[in-house]
């Protein structure tokens, strides 16, 4: 896989990924990281290398979020040395977003390093306001395929002769959502006691998913119909939807 949102993403919500008291902290890069950016995919790949030429534009002028891996405890020392980096491309026609390139220096490995790329990638592109990252990653990547199988990227494709060697590469994609981490809403189901009140009936089931409160019985089904009627349940039904669907239903390194 050759694996930012905009280069302008803020360090602090890179900063999140990796968690406030990990030794890991990632943040936006800075064109003082170039040389140390250019040494590290040397050092990752042998080959569909981004070249520095590549990186200065990444840096200044692409829809792309580069996005770097750093030791706090030398955090501040310049130049700083880099555990590891992410590179994210962005396309204005489409909530897709790609990411490109993520690399881990050899002696940081195993340090969860990569997750907390990839976790900082994923705050960058829905703050970017994409809702779906994709990759590829090479077939004979055994441990890129794992770590991002185990972050809940789904595998959907193969691209043929993608690599500059002939290897393919496995698409995977992700679907992103800032709620992922709540629990999905039940929606209790309520059989309509006659045949004009579902539309009472459906409205009493999906409050009742959003406020448990809400009774579901056939005064409370009667009463919703004779207050509103047919047409004034349909605009009571529009009204309700946005904060019904806001809730969730039921719902190392690589180079693409």
């Amino acid at each position: 896989m050759s694996s930012s949102a905009p280069a302008s993403a803020s360090a602090a919500a890179s900063a999140q990924a990796a968690g406030p008291l990990s030794p890991v902290q990632v943040r936006a890069a800075r064109a003082a990281d170039l040389d140390a950016l250019v040494k590290l995919e040397t050092q990752c790949f042998q080959g569909d290398r981004l070249s520095r030429r590549q990186f200065r534009y990444m840096l200044s002028r692409a829809q792309a979020a580069l996005l770097v891996a750093v030791d706090r405890a030398t955090a501040e020392t310049v130049p700083t040395p880099l555990l590891g980096y992410v590179l994210v491309l962005f396309n204005r026609a489409t909530s897709v977003a790609r990411l490109y390139s993520l690399a881990v220096a050899a002696a940081a490995r195993r340090r969860g390093v990569g997750r907390a790329l990839v976790a900082a990638a994923e705050r960058a592109t829905w703050d970017a306001e994409r809702a779906y990252l994709r990759l590829e990653i090479r077939r004979d990547n055994i441990a890129s395929q794992r770590l991002f199988e185990g972050l809940r990227y789904r595998r959907f494709g193969v691209l043929s002769d993608y690599y500059d060697d002939h290897m393919e590469a496995l698409r995977y994609e992700k679907q992103l959502s800032p709620h992922a981490a709540q629990p999905p809403a039940r929606v209790p189901f309520y059989e309509q006691t006659l045949d004009f009140t579902c539309g009472p009936s459906s409205l009493m089931m999906a409050m009742h998913a959003l406020d448990p409160s809400v009774t579901l019985d056939p005064q409370a089904e009667f009463r919703r119909m004779a207050r509103y009627g047919r047409a004034g349940l349909q605009a009571v039904v529009l009204v309700s939807l946005p904060a019904a669907v806001a809730r969730p239903a039921a719902v190392p390194d690589t180079h693409g």
